[in-house]
């Protein structure tokens, strides 16, 4: 990651203009962001706030000057990016990180019980303010256009919502393709949906998502929250990483999106959960084979 993000600077002093989003783009809105050598602004962006994570939450062994140099470079080039997505996830995921260096397992009936409150609360608060809530969504530009997309993926979703297009058959398989049927100017244009939820569902139906759902989120959260023998530093960079990865994917698509970087790096924290939860049974198994 470091290594990227030298390649990033060195592109945007070396190459400015190839580095750094022209005025020639078809989109406007991107003009004067910074993408280095990555394809986007927003894969640049993501890049650097998963470096804020590694170096921020767990990086112990790094000396403190490299850990912090890296770590201010990382934010900054994530700024010049204007990648708002990656910049509020960074913030969220941050947080939930550094909350999860406190946190001890026998807190967790009364995480139960808050997240029953709170989940209590919004049943009771969405239907009063409903029209309040969803009145932002009735522009065009608002979440700098997705809500114009998202749609068209619900009424085909409405009509398949059992299997789906079939993975990897929705969108860049060549016209026509099924959004086309649903709608047409720059959305039957576009390659993904901007929400990896709904870009799953309509591909692999409800049974899919909630499969993978299980297998991204309940399955990983359920370790962390309940393990005990989890390293503090190491299950506050999982946690953070899990919930960056999933919460991208609210206006992005990069879950089970082949090699999309976010992916990635969320099934790479999947794994090392894995890794580290065997290493923190080991001594007790092996204690447990010598009593025998």
């Amino acid at each position: 990651m470091v290594l990227v993000l030298l390649a990033n600077y060195v592109a945007v002093v070396g190459w400015p203009d190839w580095a750094i989003h022209q005025a020639t783009e078809a989109d406007p809105s991107v003009v004067g962001a910074w993408r280095g050598v990555l394809q986007q602004k927003n894969f640049a962006g993501a890049a650097c706030s998963l470096t804020v994570l590694f170096f921020l939450l767990d990086a112990r062994e790094v000396r403190a000057i490299v850990r912090w140099t890296v770590t201010a470079a990382a934010g900054y080039f994530l700024f010049r990016t204007e990648s708002k997505t990656s910049m509020a996830l960074l913030a969220a995921s941050a947080v939930v990180g550094l909350v999860s260096l406190r946190y001890d397992v026998r807190y967790r009936n009364v995480l139960l019980a808050v997240g029953a409150v709170l989940v209590l609360l919004i049943a009771f608060i969405v239907p009063a303010y409903w029209a309040d809530i969803v009145a932002p969504f009735a522009r065009e530009d608002t979440l700098t256009g997705r809500v114009q997309i998202w749609p068209p993926l619900f009424q085909f979703w409405r009509e398949h919502w059992l299997l789906g297009s079939g993975f990897g058959s929705f969108w860049n398989i060549g016209f026509p393709e099924p959004i086309a049927a649903y709608t047409g100017g720059w959305v039957a244009q576009i390659t993904s949906g901007h929400n990896g939820f709904l870009d799953l569902v309509v591909q692999i139906g409800l049974p899919g998502l909630l499969l993978a759902l299980c297998a991204v989120i309940v399955a990983p959260m359920r370790v962390l929250l309940t393990d005990a023998g989890l390293d503090r530093s190491r299950r506050s960079l999982l946690t953070a990483l899990v919930v960056f990865g999933v919460g991208h994917n609210l206006t992005e698509s990069s879950l089970f999106d082949r090699d999309a970087a976010v992916h990635v790096f969320l099934m790479l924290a999947i794994a090392l959960l894995a890794v580290e939860t065997r290493s923190a049974s080991a001594p007790a198994d092996t204690l447990a084979g010598a009593t025998a």
